[in-house]
C-alpha cells in the first residue's frame, strides 16, 4: 500500500458539491463542524465522554480542565463552542462561555477578577466552559498561578481562599501547536521551576485543531516545531473545502463557483494565519450574494498577499490541468455505466458512479487515463 500524495480531487468535490461526496466516510458532526480526521474524531468523542461524566456525576470540587493547541487561526475557540453547545444540547445544564486572553493579562492579580467572573457563572445555576486563551504566553509565566485553581478549585485572593465551583477549565495554545510540542516543551531544563510539569499532570484530556493549513511537525534534523508543513498531512485539502463552504454555502447545493478559483484556494501552500486568512478571502469573494463567484471577484494583490502564498496562488490560478482531469472522469462516468448493463450485481462497483468511494472513482479515472495508451499502442 503506498500513501496517497494528497486528496486534493476529493477535496475539490466536497468543496464544490458538498458533504454527500463523503457519505461513505465516517464523520463527526458538531452543528456547523464536520470532522473527517480520525484522531479528531476520537479525541472529541473522548471529550465528550469526560464531560458528560463531570458534568452528571462529579462533586464538581475542581474544575475538568481540557487543552487545546493549534496553531495561531486555527480555528481552536470555534470548535470549542460548537463542541460545548452540541453536549448540552437538549439537557438541564446551560453553559455559559467566558474568554480569557492571557497575553493580555500584565499581573497575577488580575486572575482574581477572571476567577470572579467564573463563579458568578457558577452561582448563576450554569456551567461555565472558561477559555483560558493562549496560556502558554510570557513563556509559561502563567502556568503556576493557575495550578492551585486546577488542582483544588479555589483561587486566593489576598487572605481570602475562595471556592471557584463546578466548571470547565479550557487551555488554548498560543505558542505551543500540539499536545506533543507542550509535553516535549516541558520536558526542557527550566521548566520544572514554572510548574510545567505539574500543570501537565492535572489535564484531563487533549485536543489538537490544525484547521486549514499542513499539521505542525518537528524538524527531523533541528527538532525545532514547525508552525505547518507536514508533507504526511493529506487531509489538510479536506479540512479546507469543508471550512469553504461553511462559509460559502449553508447547504449542500452545488457552489457556483469558478473551477480554476476552487481548485487554486484548495491546493495553495499556505494561508497567511489559518483560518482567519482563508475566511478574510472568501469574505472578500462573497459580496454578491446568489450570483457565481467568478476571477474578477478577487481583491486587490495587496489584501491577496495578506492572506495566502500570492506567487504559488497565481501559479495554481493560472494552470488549466483541473480541466483535463475532470474530462478524464466524463469518460471514467461513461466507462462505469457502460460496465453496469453488464449487470455483474456481486460486485463491489455495482452502483452509481456517484455513490462510489473515492478509490474506487480513481479506479474508473485510471481506466480511462489508459485508454489513450491502448490507442497509442
Amino acid at each position: 500500500y503506498r500513501q496517497k500524495t494528497d486528496l486534493f480531487p476529493l477535496a475539490f468535490s466536497l468543496a464544490e458539491k458538498g458533504k454527500k461526496e463523503l457519505h461513505y466516510a465516517p464523520r463527526l458532526t458538531l452543528g456547523k463542524v464536520t470532522v473527517f480526521d480520525r484522531s479528531e474524531i476520537e479525541n472529541i468523542r473522548n471529550i465528550r465522554k469526560q464531560v458528560d461524566f463531570y458534568d452528571r456525576f462529579d462533586d464538581g470540587k475542581k474544575p475538568l480542565n481540557i487543552a487545546v493547541f493549534g496553531p495561531p487561526g486555527a480555528g481552536k475557540s470555534f470548535i470549542v463552542k460548537a463542541l460545548a453547545n452540541s453536549m448540552f444540547d437538549g439537557k438541564k445544564t446551560k453553559p455559559s462561555f467566558l474568554t480569557f486572553n492571557l497575553s493580555q493579562f500584565r499581573e497575577e492579580s488580575e486572575l482574581s477578577g477572571a476567577f470572579h467572573s467564573v463563579r458568578d457563572e457558577v452561582l448563576r445555576g450554569k456551567l461555565p466552559v472558561v477559555f483560558w486563551d493562549e496560556f502558554d504566553s510570557d513563556d509559561y509565566r502563567w502556568l503556576k498561578s493557575l495550578i492551585a485553581p486546577m488542582q483544588d478549585g479555589e483561587f486566593q485572593e489576598g487572605k481570602e481562599v475562595h471556592p471557584i465551583g463546578k466548571a470547565v477549565f479550557v487551555f488554548a495554545g498560543g505558542v505551543t501547536y500540539t499536545m506533543k510540542h507542550f509535553t516535549d516543551k516541558m520536558e526542557e531544563p527550566g521548566y520544572a521551576v514554572k510548574k510545567g510539569p505539574d500543570f501537565q499532570s492535572r489535564i484531563n484530556c487533549s485536543l489538537n485543531v490544525f484547521g486549514p493549513n499542513r499539521k505542525p511537525f518537528p524538524d527531523p534534523e533541528t527538532g525545532v516545531w514547525m508552525k505547518e508543513g507536514d508533507r504526511k498531512d493529506i487531509c489538510f485539502s479536506i479540512r479546507r473545502a469543508l471550512f469553504i463552504r461553511s462559509i460559502l454555502s449553508t447547504d449542500d447545493k452545488r457552489l457556483e463557483i469558478d473551477r480554476e478559483l476552487l481548485r487554486a484556494l484548495i491546493e495553495v501552500r499556505t494561508f497567511r494565519n489559518g483560518s482567519r486568512g482563508l475566511e478574510r478571502l472568501l469574505r472578500n469573494l462573497a459580496v454578491h450574494s446568489g450570483t457565481k463567484i467568478e476571477r474578477s471577484d478577487l481583491p486587490s494583490k495587496e489584501i491577496i498577499q495578506m492572506n495566502l502564498d500570492y506567487d504559488d496562488f497565481m501559479e495554481k490560478l493560472s494552470d488549466e490541468s483541473t480541466v483535463r482531469e475532470l474530462a478524464f472522469e466524463r469518460i471514467a462516468v461513461a466507462i462505469h455505466n457502460s460496465w453496469m448493463e453488464k449487470g455483474v450485481t456481486e460486485s463491489v462497483f455495482h452502483r452509481r458512479y456517484e455513490d462510489l468511494s473515492y478509490d474506487q472513482r480513481v479506479d474508473n479515472i485510471l481506466a480511462a487515463r489508459r485508454i489513450r495508451d491502448v490507442l497509442e499502442s
